[in-house]
């Protein structure tokens, strides 16, 4: 369930914090100030000389585009001067909501007035800037459009609009139409539909040559989609919003591959096989301009087959192959080195996520990485010299560490390998970074480092915020491990009440995501949402997390153990650590309450209907209750689909399980949540109220899954807080 790694980075709580004094931390406190939010420097667009980087800056007569030194952080120049940030032929001001350079860096794309679409995708009004004309123009008569990107060369911005891909000559404005077939709810040329957006987390659909003579994309057919509605109120008749949604078992798009040569102004399809029934989770160009490599996946997600296409001909060839007992994880890591007869690439397929080097010619690999810790992610290549720089998961689970391994496979050194969380952005050629390292009670520090890992200089200190913080009290938090189910033992983390007497018993609230591969028990600083749990403390609570099997950063045995039964261990393991913790001397066993959202909402409902009344209260917001009313990608992912695994759907879905709700329950949905739908909540509550059992229910018209806004955020957790005081 894709959204639920989203959401969960977005509101993931691990306790990393401590509270106020009850008197003076309020619930506004939390989520309608800015007091506890850290600062970074997201500002900072390296250039690829690696000496500058980009950045806009704000004055007195409006936001100027500018480069500065890396080294000093200095301005050098002015690329756009604010007086020029006008739209052509009129006096309005640009504002600027985002902006990238063409990989030559000789044109800019400043992208404005942004309207979302779903949850990750939205349309832009773009204009592009040639630095040498030091000319300004608008993309598409300032129709808004989706997905702009300029050429590696400058010469061209590509665009989709009203489902079709577009290509604009930068010196003559002069538009082509790519495609001719773009229809709503039907076919979409460049862009991805909903459940590619969602699951393979991308939305542009396209993807320029790197001589920037080509671009190959996606079609996909959704005409036998089915449709899912949703009403927006507002007004005094709410309007429908309908679109393609492909739940467990259902018809996907159908998805085909074409290459544009911009010369010929021709199509090609590429050669992905007779089977439609199939995913193409990524396209990559190799650093041949002649070479496109195709992901190709199968329904049941198991089996990856590498695909290298012909650009002039689009026949392919595969040079790889993986194949999975359970399913294969799809990601970006894919890298293509320049001497254009290799790629790197991560896999899970021995144990842990490590990473390997495979040839373009014939089939042989090595393995660049070693060890049993999965590599979190990949930061840099850099093949001059003959590193990468990657994030990985130790010197515990619930750590992150800068390490560099040798291209060779030979060589690994720990550029920053310590407890907590550290991350890092690289320079285009490696030879700058920026250092990140947070953990429970340190906000983020980030500093610029050079490629041996010494400090030039401090970027960011969250001195103010660290001031904050030291007039705050703060509360023990500790890493423990609580047996699971079946005997295994599980990482967990506890934050006591500041004031904490062992000889008292205390109510404990237990927070869960629990889904594939997530993670809640992690030592880093999660931002200002942890205050709520400190709120919580100060008023006399324990909470609790636990990452059940199932989570993530523990290798595959742990992770796909849930395959075919999702929802099965992952309550068992929530269950048996509720129990575990009633028998300890410093808990009050019958107040023991949890709460989850999106898949910890599932988790959550799971429990209080199949706990035996351990828990006293349960929270689910935005939960899945069924999994036959979820995605075909993620659903299918861990449970195959319904018409092959009937019992992993029905024996793990709560609304079978309703008369069996124990306790006081809190059900909340938002009305216009396109990824886990309202209706899950609406089955769940159909089901409670057939089992005649009490419960209450809150939902949120017009939000989507994040039940986003300040104001609307304080509402939520001003419910939330009471539900607990009066019931926990």
């Amino acid at each position: 369930m894709k959204p639920m790694p989203t959401l969960f980075r977005f509101l993931s709580i691990v306790f990393s914090f401590t509270c106020l004094t009850a008197q003076t931390l309020q619930l506004e406190d939390i989520w309608a100030s800015s007091r506890f939010y850290a600062k970074g420097v997201d500002e900072i667009r390296w250039m690829q000389n690696d000496q500058q980087y980009s950045k806009l800056e704000e004055g007195p007569n409006g936001t100027s585009l500018i480069l500065c030194e890396v080294r000093t952080g200095n301005k050098i120049s002015t690329i756009l001067e604010a007086s020029r940030m006008v739209k052509p032929n009129s006096d309005d001001k640009i504002i600027v909501e985002d902006y990238q350079f063409s990989k030559n860096e000789s044109c800019v794309l400043l992208l404005t007035e942004r309207r979302p679409l779903y949850r990750h995708s939205g349309s832009y009004v773009c204009y592009y800037y040639h630095r040498n004309r030091q000319q300004l123009s608008v993309v598409m008569e300032g129709k808004p459009v989706y997905n702009p990107t300029l050429s590696p060369d400058g010469k061209y911005v590509a665009f989709v609009w009203e489902n079709d891909l577009y290509i604009q000559e930068v010196n003559s404005t002069q538009i082509t139409r790519v495609t001719v077939d773009g229809w709503k709810n039907k076919i979409i040329n460049g862009m991805s539909d909903w459940v590619y957006e969602e699951e393979f987390t991308f939305t542009r659909a396209y993807e320029w040559s790197e001589d920037g003579k080509k671009i190959a994309y996606y079609k996909f057919d959704e005409s036998d989609v089915p449709e899912y509605g949703m009403d927006i109120y507002g007004k005094l008749y709410p309007s429908r919003e309908t679109f393609k949604y492909p739940k467990a078992g259902e018809k996907n798009s159908i998805v085909k591959i074409f290459i544009y040569d911009l010369n010929k102004r021709l199509s090609v399809a590429s050669d992905i096989g007779e089977e439609t029934d199939q995913y193409i989770p990524r396209i990559r160009w190799t650093q041949n301009s002649n070479q496109l490599m195709i992901l190709r996946l199968n329904r049941l997600q198991n089996k990856l087959d590498f695909l290298l296409a012909d650009a002039n001909t689009g026949k392919t060839r595969q040079v790889l192959q993986e194949i999975s007992d359970t399913y294969v994880e799809i990601h970006d890591h894919l890298y293509f080195l320049k001497d254009k007869k290799h790629f790197l690439w991560l896999s899970e397929k021995g144990g842990f996520n490590q990473l390997y080097l495979h040839s373009l010619v014939d089939s042989t690999e090595k393995k660049i990485s070693q060890g049993e810790i999965d590599i979190v992610d990949i930061c840099s290549i850099d093949e001059v010299n003959g590193w990468v720089y990657a994030i990985t998961a130790e010197p515990t689970p619930m750590d992150r560490s800068l390490i560099r391994y040798s291209l060779s496979g030979n060589y690994a050194y720990p550029m920053h390998r310590s407890s907590g969380n550290h991350q890092a952005i690289f320079s285009a050629a490696s030879n700058y970074y920026i250092h990140s390292f947070s953990s429970d009670y340190t906000p983020p520090k980030i500093i610029l480092r050079d490629r041996s890992g010494h400090e030039i200089k401090s970027l960011e200190s969250n001195d103010t915020l660290r001031k904050e913080i030291q007039k705050i009290a703060l509360g023990p938090k500790s890493y423990f491990t609580i047996p699971g189910g079946d005997g295994t033992l599980l990482n967990a983390c506890k934050i006591l009440p500041n004031d904490f007497d062992p000889s008292r018993k205390y109510p404990v609230l237990m927070f869960v995501y629990g889904g594939p591969g997530s993670q809640t028990v992690k030592n880093t600083w999660e931002g200002p949402n942890g205050l709520w749990y400190q709120l919580l403390a100060s008023k006399g609570y324990i909470i609790v997390s636990v990452d059940n099997r199932g989570t993530g950063y523990r290798g595959n045995n742990f992770k796909k153990c849930t395959y075919r039964q999702l929802g099965k261990l992952e309550a068992e393991d929530q269950i048996a650590a509720a129990k575990w913790l009633s028998e300890q001397s410093w808990v009050d066993g019958e107040r023991i309450g949890i709460w989850g959202w999106s898949f910890g909402g599932y988790v959550t409902a799971l429990c209080v209907t199949k706990g035996e009344g351990i828990f006293h209260a349960g929270i689910s917001v935005a939960p899945v209750t069924n999994w036959k009313y979820y995605d075909s990608v993620y659903t299918e992912r861990f449970l195959q689909r319904p018409q092959d695994n009937t019992a992993g759907y029905e024996n793990n879905s709560p609304v079978n399980y309703a008369k069996g709700l124990k306790g006081k329950y809190l059900l909340i949905h938002g009305s216009a949540d396109d990824n886990v739908h309202l209706q899950n909540s609406i089955d769940f509550s159909d089901a409670l109220i057939r089992a005649n059992k009490d419960f209450q229910m809150f939902i949120y018209p017009n939000k989507n899954h994040s039940i986003g806004g300040r104001i609307t955020r304080l509402h939520l957790y001003r419910q939330m807080t009471e539900f607990l005081k009066e019931n926990l």
